[in-house]
């Protein structure tokens, strides 16, 4: 039998195993067409970049290549000093002793940029020496190292607003050598064959966080809609992007952190709103990123990837999702998860759940309960929509009724009635949608279908179903060409009748084959 790792855990496989083969032997959760890579080495060697650790946060240090034997003997001294001084002009740690390096100080006129680092001493031998960081140019008469120019061995490159926080009292902890790592990654299909020693990677291990509840229950959403899979949008060298469908209003929450190899992100504002990000290196803080979890395995995938690829994504903890459960059938699956569960609305072991509360994931496990409200399941429509004909509609009538969140159970709320005719707000922002799938070429309208009124009329984005056929008038009771025809009520409609008059909610089920099933 030959070792291999997969995933970085050590299996055996027989002779001649492909790719595939190994992997459905191992009951591993692969998506079809997803990303496969396999590590045939790893070199590590030092960069003559540097991370300074203070308590105000990171800054990275760019070493001049003249200066990068002295700091690489010397940046180890740099541990627990503190701030001298601080001021407008410069910040200074210290003091240092680096006499053992011989030094030779003299006093010189010299020039600093803005983020230069520098030495700065007190005597000729450097026993009192300073590493200090210019806040702006200028020119002065300092003792400074002989075979250093200037005095400077390097520039600060990431970290400057974290400059100008420093002041007395706050403390360089550590300097550490950026390691770079340099990996043989190759992209592998399933036929490829298994090899003595391979590394594989065929998914990514996500550890996601308890301070963005709802950011990560959107990442959950987005895993559960593609099958378990990141699709990379765009690919740079800092990290890949997958755009997600959902139209949501991210909050702002835990968003103040530095983004470190392996972060995931989401961006709560901007033309890129929705977007999940994986970096695959340190970047400073932005404001616009949320900060929900960690990939703790596997981003090697990321390092290889190109736009268009398929990332197989394992989340952990699981999502708590029991929409389109019957009661009976959650009671089982949360009482395995150790999670409480409290039956409201409808309770009859085959009542169909179509709501929970909390929503998110992450509040579920922290309150260790749950309740689920059911409704019977004649009162659930069951709906079809028309993704090739109207696509446009209906991601509009799955947005705002919250199928991309609670898949396959949808909500709108009863705005009218009359007779057979019911028309429905949803739960988003009313769209102008563009005419899409309109019944112009027709007779008519048969009955059960399901139409949004389009941009044509100020009642735009309005949700409606006409229980009987019409020669003249659309679902939501506009004309054929003021109404896209999205969708149809494949089962249950007969329940709307028993509805009444005054504000009601409908709930519905997404039946829609989706392509590729």
């Amino acid at each position: 039998m030959m070792q291999i790792w997969v995933n970085d855990e050590r299996v055996e496989a027989r002779p001649g195993v492909t790719v595939e083969e190994l992997l459905s032997e191992l009951d591993a959760d692969f998506s079809e067409k997803s990303l496969i890579v396999s590590k045939e080495e790893t070199k590590i060697r030092a960069a003559r970049r540097y991370v300074i650790l203070t308590t105000r946060g990171k800054l990275a240090l760019d070493i001049n290549e003249s200066s990068t034997q002295f700091f690489a003997s010397n940046y180890s001294k740099l541990s627990a000093v503190p701030v001298a001084w601080a001021n407008p002009d410069m910040v200074a740690f210290g003091p240092v002793d680096l006499s053992s390096e011989g030094l030779r100080c003299s006093s010189s006129k010299v020039r600093r940029e803005k983020n230069s680092l520098f030495i700065n001493s007190s005597d000729n031998e450097g026993e009192n020496a300073y590493i200090c960081i210019s806040l702006s140019p200028r020119e002065e008469i300092a003792i400074i190292p002989e075979n250093i120019e200037n005095g400077i061995l390097g520039r600060i490159t990431l970290g400057e607003h974290l400059i100008r926080n420093l002041e007395e009292g706050d403390i360089l902890k550590e300097v550490m050598i950026d390691y770079k790592a340099e990996k043989t990654l190759k992209r592998v299909t399933p036929n490829s064959p298994v090899t003595e020693g391979m590394r594989l990677y065929y998914k990514m291990l996500l550890s996601l966080s308890s301070e963005a509840p709802r950011s990560v229950e959107f990442l959950l959403a987005y895993l559960r809609n593609n099958k378990g899979v990141l699709t990379v949008s765009e690919d740079t060298s800092s990290y890949l992007r997958s755009e997600n469908p959902i139209t949501f209003d991210p909050p702002i929450e835990n968003n103040k952190y530095f983004r470190e190899r392996g972060d995931i992100m989401l961006r709560n504002v901007g033309g890129r709103k929705n977007s999940l990000y994986i970096y695959k290196e340190y970047r400073m803080p932005q404001s616009n990123l949320n900060n929900i979890g960690q990939v703790t395995g596997g981003i090697e995938l990321a390092d290889i990837c190109q736009e268009g690829d398929r990332i197989t994504a394992d989340a952990e903890p699981p999502q708590i999702f029991v929409y389109g459960m019957t009661q009976s059938d959650a009671e089982g699956h949360l009482d395995s998860l150790n999670i409480s569960h409290n039956r409201a609305g409808s309770t009859g072991d085959s009542d169909i759940i179509v709501a929970q509360d909390p929503p998110s994931t992450m509040e579920v496990y922290a309150r260790g309960a749950i309740t689920t409200v059911g409704i019977p399941p004649d009162k659930l429509l069951h709906v079809e929509f028309f993704d090739d004909e109207a696509p446009l509609t209906a991601k509009y009538v799955r947005d705002t009724s919250g199928v991309f969140w609670s898949y396959p159970i949808g909500r709108l709320d009863m705005v009218a009635m009359a007779g057979n005719l019911f028309v429905f707000s949803g739960m988003g922002k009313r769209e102008a949608i563009l005419h899409e799938n309109t019944p112009e070429d027709v007779e008519f309208v048969e009955s059960g279908m399901i139409g949004v009124t389009n941009i044509s009329r100020p009642q735009y984005g309005l949700v409606g179903v006409r229980l009987e056929r019409s020669e003249t008038f659309g679902p939501t009771g506009e004309h054929f060409e003021s109404t896209n025809i999205v969708g149809k009520i494949m089962k249950n409609s007969e329940s709307l009748l028993d509805m009444g008059g005054g504000k009601k909610i409908v709930y519905f089920k997404d039946i829609t084959v989706k392509s590729g099933e």
